[in-house]
């Protein structure tokens, strides 16, 4: 408990997480680190996309929500969203899991991550998700899916980025 409230102190975070949609790694989890929360990651397969039932440029499948018209948030994903799902199929057939539990496995991966949560309808998609807690992503494999899945950098991010070297090109050292 807080002296000042007498309220519990918050412990964790619970924000979406997924290979197609990191924006919390931005803002968020700089705040999760320094408070020393906990990061409950909900979303980790976008609603289905990185699940293995679509597959790269395929937005609806026959017989599921998305052919019903069920509201999914693409223009949220990021930009690469099919190269990142190539990848993350490609990356679960090497290993021999189902797309799904490496999707979870690599949210696993980042160390302010405390919990995640499996939104499953079926026990089909329990099984296959559930495939997750005995995973291990190979460091390559992880290391590809986060390059892929890198958020580009937004201002002012990337003009501070650009600022040390724009600084050092204009410092000449004089001799003598």
């Amino acid at each position: 408990m807080t002296k000042d409230t007498g309220l519990e102190k918050c412990v964790c975070y619970q924000g979406a997480y997924s290979l197609v949609m990191r924006d919390i790694e931005e803002d968020i989890l700089p705040i999760i680190r320094h408070n020393k929360l906990g990061l409950v990651a909900y979303w980790n397969l976008a609603a289905g996309f990185l699940t293995g039932k679509y597959s790269p440029g395929s937005r609806v499948v026959p017989g599921s929500r998305s052919e019903e018209g069920w509201i999914f948030p693409y223009e949220r994903f990021n930009a690469r969203a099919d190269e990142i799902l190539q990848m993350l199929l490609q990356t679960s057939e090497d290993l021999g899991c189902e797309p799904a539990a490496a999707a979870i496995a690599w949210v696993k991966t980042h160390p302010e991550v405390t919990s995640n949560l499996i939104g499953a309808r079926t026990l089909e998609q329990f099984e296959k998700n559930i495939q997750a807690d005995g995973l291990t992503l190979p460091q390559e494999s992880v290391d590809k899916l986060n390059q892929l899945s890198a958020l580009s950098p937004r201002y002012p991010h990337w003009m501070e980025a650009q600022q040390k070297s724009r600084r050092d090109s204009a410092i000449k050292p004089t001799s003598g």
